[in-house]
């Protein structure tokens, strides 16, 4: 379960609107330079450290409430401005919950139709106290403002629910949210009246929204960043494949986090890096021997083998036929040859 770099960057500038350096937060936890990485995402663990240390550094214990007023949906590509830009606050919440790849990996926000209201639930379940309250006050004051944007100055809830017990700083609920708040329910969520989530905004703009709605169509359509921490090391393999044989080390910082820390995960899926770097190698390998010009030599060089004779017995084993034959065949895209057997060359 991870969070994109979109989300880290956001609490970064809000962080930095309350002078709380970028290193301060980072250090130990991400490389700076990683952030300008479009593709990279982080493991929950490692984004509640952050806000852990903004709560921390900051000193306010309302910070989610704070960070949540000055939130920008802008932030997040294509599909944040098209929550801004749809007709009605129904609308926009219909996007984020169908367009929520663009920020987790998982879905989060939901939208639930009742009688006469709607109601947004947000389910946030791993993470822990502070971090957890935290991020709750923030995605709900965040939408609470885009209601306003919605609704005009009398665009506020119905009333505000969460499920643990009001903070000291209960008061500074009502004043962000302008309606009743409701502590030790069964859920974290924000209830609008029906008639009011459906009210059309002056800023509406439908053909922007049209083309909008497009893009991040295609992008859900393209598929979520894998889920699962070896679909993870898998995918950057694929895409990132350099000349040799990727590093354990190079891959876990691609993706965020120390050496042992991918160890450790990896291990939780029943995983370990060798098999899969295996696993990856022979998909390169196919990739590389259909594309016109290359020749075995070349390819054997690119994967890292010793020398073409150690690739010739690696590759024969893993597609049941040399290398020359395969790249004799239709270079057609899909892989028809027999299931690879990965074991050790």
């Amino acid at each position: 379960m991870a969070f994109s770099v979109l989300v880290l960057r956001s609490f970064l500038e809000s962080m930095e609107r309350m002078d709380i350096a970028r290193d301060d937060l980072l250090v130990g936890v991400l490389a700076e330079s990683a952030l300008e990485r479009e593709d990279l995402w982080l493991e929950n663990a490692q984004f509640y450290e952050v806000v852990a240390r903004g709560l921390r550094l900051s000193g306010d214990p309302a910070l989610g409430l704070h960070t949540g007023e000055g939130s920008n949906f802008m932030a997040f590509d294509a599909a944040g401005l098209l929550f801004s830009l749809v007709p009605t606050f129904m609308d926009a919440v219909a996007a984020m919950a169908r367009y929520h790849n663009v920020a987790r990996d998982e879905q989060d926000v939901f939208l639930l139709e009742e009688e006469d209201t709607l109601v947004v639930r947000y389910d946030l379940f791993d993470a822990k106290p502070p971090v957890r309250e935290c991020l709750a006050e923030l995605v709900l004051s965040c939408l609470a403002s885009l209601l306003r944007q919605f609704a005009g100055r009398g665009g506020v809830p119905r009333r505000v629910e969460f499920d643990y017990p009001a903070p000291l700083h209960a008061a500074e609920y009502e004043r962000v949210f302008g309606s009743e708040v409701l502590f030790e329910q069964s859920r974290v969520a924000l209830v609008v009246d029906r008639k009011l989530a459906q009210r059309e905004q002056l800023l509406a703009r439908p053909e922007l929204a049209d083309e909008l709605r497009r893009r991040a169509e295609a992008r859900r359509r393209s598929g979520a960043y894998p889920r699962t921490i070896v679909g993870r090391v898998r995918y950057h393999l694929r895409e990132s494949w350099t000349s040799g044989q990727p590093s354990m080390e190079g891959v876990a910082r691609s993706m965020g986090m120390s050496q042992r820390s991918l160890h450790r995960y990896l291990a939780r899926e029943g995983a370990d890096y060798r098999s899969i770097l295996a696993e990856a190698r022979c998909e390169v390998a196919a990739q590389l021997l259909r594309q016109p010009g290359l020749g075995v030599k070349q390819v054997s060089h690119e994967l890292g083998f010793a020398n073409s004779s150690a690739f010739y017995r690696a590759f024969k084993r893993w597609m049941g036929c040399s290398p020359s034959s395969y790249a004799a065949r239709d270079r057609s895209p899909r892989l028809e040859s027999p299931a690879p057997d990965l074991g050790r060359r």
